[in-house]
């Protein structure tokens, strides 16, 4: 939790007002970072006090609660199995330190090698997978913000990359020929470095809101449809701008597809929602 400083203003995310007085009394989600006044928090002059004169308390938000208490649980239950791994290795290694000091001839002390390399190559492993979790502890961490800044954003694949045509003006053309909107975007950027093979980067667009986003989305399906644009379709793709964790999510359900699909050739599978469903026949006619 943090005080306002001095010469800084910080919006409470719930009431929209700015706060600018090194007195004002608002506290910051340890999560996403956003501030939040007492007031709207139903928190009391006192309790507030309180928590600013303990460092060891910690406060989230409603959003970032649940995945921040899981996030703990699972850091604890890491740093526990690797206490009961790493004693057990102790325990091992003063074994085999005992059996060298009754036989210490070359055959045993090339086995107590054998061992410890053993050893140090299971730590290592232990080590890497404990950096993995931390990475993706820290990704759930920060998942609440993450969707929340790409809350009224789409991503568009596959609109060619042209020197004599701004971006913007492909991005309202497919717009219109899709009947979303006759205005041009306010915010779009290309995502990533420009590719040497020359084939085109995704288009990120902020429009102006969550109903905006959700028109876009369902009106993609007349891409295919569309014959009068000034470049090829055919390859064009309108997506909900994804958080990390989301595109890993979406890559595992499209192996499970993929996966599906092989082994039920027979079969219409798709992805519906989050899970794979198949899709019965329709039945023949008469």
């Amino acid at each position: 939790m943090e005080d306002t400083a001095e010469g800084e203003s910080q919006l409470c995310e719930i009431c929209k007002v700015t706060f600018t007085e090194q007195s004002d009394q608002l506290v910051s989600c340890e999560c996403c970072s956003m501030w939040f006044c007492i007031q709207c928090l139903s928190m009391s002059s006192e309790e507030y006090s309180f928590m600013e004169a303990r460092p060891d308390i910690h406060w989230f938000c409603k959003d970032c609660e649940h995945p921040a208490l899981v996030a703990v649980k699972t850091d604890r239950e890491i740093e526990e199995r690797c206490e009961q791994y790493l004693e057990a290795v102790s325990e091992r290694m003063a074994k085999i330190e005992q059996s060298l000091l009754g036989k210490a001839d070359s055959v045993d002390v090339n086995a107590f090698r054998v061992d410890v390399t053993e050893l140090d190559s299971k730590v290592s492993g232990v080590h890497l997978d404990i950096d993995k979790l931390d990475k993706k502890i820290e990704l759930v961490y920060q998942e609440p913000r993450e969707r929340e800044k790409r809350r009224n954003n789409i991503v568009i694949r596959g609109i060619p990359e042209k020197e004599d045509t701004p971006d913007g003006d492909m991005v309202t053309e497919l717009f219109q020929a899709i009947g979303v909107s006759p205005e041009p975007p306010k915010h779009m950027t290309r995502l990533g470095k420009k590719r040497l093979d020359g084939s085109s980067r995704p288009i990120r667009v902020i429009l102006d809101s969550e109903a905006d986003k959700g028109h876009c989305l369902k009106s993609a399906k007349k891409i295919r449809e569309v014959t009068n644009l000034s470049y090829s379709g055919d390859q064009v793709f309108i997506c909900p701008d994804q958080t990390q964790l989301e595109r890993q999510e979406d890559a595992k359900l499209r192996e499970a597809l993929r996966k599906k699909r092989e082994s039920d050739p027979t079969g219409i599978w798709k992805i519906k929602g989050k899970r794979l469903v198949k899709v019965l026949p329709e039945p023949p006619d008469g």
